[in-house]
């Protein structure tokens, strides 16, 4: 009987102070992010990855992944860098108030985080 190994590592990224008019635009960007760390523990760790899942709270970000639409170049970019390393099937959607990743962004004290 073969053994399954399963590994997890949780990623954050938090940006302090979001502006209101690059909310939109950090969405994308925090999902690039999310996959160059991913990429790059892949590379470093050199081991044999079968399976990724992203997760993230923008349904916006899901419905680029998703939906072929007319989008700014600024999307555009980050959508195409997304989709070279990765499938929209590997992206999952978790609400805000449950994404330990939010913690870091509101108040929490550390007795708290998810």
């Amino acid at each position: 009987m073969a053994a399954v190994k399963l590994a997890a590592v949780k990623l954050a990224a938090v940006k302090l102070a979001p502006v209101k008019i690059a909310a939109v635009k950090s969405a994308p960007s925090t999902a690039v992010m999310s996959l160059r760390l991913t990429e790059t523990i892949k590379q470093e760790t050199r081991m044999p990855i079968d399976n990724t899942v992203y997760w993230t709270d923008s349904t916006t970000v899901l419905y680029w992944l998703r939906t072929p639409a007319r989008m700014s170049s600024f999307v555009v970019y980050r959508v195409a860098e997304i989709m070279e390393y990765s499938e929209a099937k590997d992206w999952r959607h978790v609400p805000g108030n449950l994404n330990p990743a939010d913690d870091a962004s509101r108040d929490v004290p550390a007795n708290k985080l998810h």
